[in-house]
């Protein structure tokens, strides 16, 4: 298992680069001969994951009744396909009627955690390192956007 070392933190790494090599026949246009040569491949896939039935975490940890945890996963439950969204503090107060100061109060602390980072006032992504809904390659290109955000907002 690899460790990434951050500023804040170690963060276990969830791809890796995978190699294959297969054997393929080619035929040479002028001769007309049967070559076989090696093929190599590399990809860059996701590993080291676990399958988690979302919505019923979400009961779960929601049964606890801690409201920053609450705060929490209301934001986990209504992200994008890019880990976006699109709510101010107001609104978010008024689906999850639970005060404005500990929903402020529950972002900053997963900004500081780098499970979250705020684009703009209404917008935030979540970390597709932590949570991503899709493949290998859909997760890498929102993870190259959250890459470019964070390093515009340095």
């Amino acid at each position: 298992m690899n460790i990434v070392k951050t500023k804040n933190k170690e963060l276990i790494v969830t791809s890796k680069l995978l190699k294959s090599v297969e054997v393929i026949e080619y035929i040479d246009k002028e001769s007309g001969e049967v070559e076989e040569m090696q093929h190599i491949t590399l990809q860059d896939k996701d590993f080291n994951f676990e399958k988690i039935w979302l919505m019923h975490l979400f009961q779960s940890l929601q049964a606890l009744g801690n409201k920053k945890l609450i705060v929490a996963l209301y934001l986990m439950s209504i992200r994008d396909k890019e880990n976006m969204i699109y709510k101010t503090y107001e609104e978010m107060e008024e689906e999850v009627l639970i005060s404005r100061g500990t929903i402020i109060a529950t972002v900053k602390i997963l900004e500081t955690e780098d499970f979250i980072k705020k684009i703009r006032n209404g917008k935030y992504q979540i970390n597709p390192n932590i949570i991503f809904k899709g493949d290998s390659k859909k997760r890498m290109n929102v993870m190259m956007t959250y890459e470019k955000e964070e390093k515009q907002n340095v």
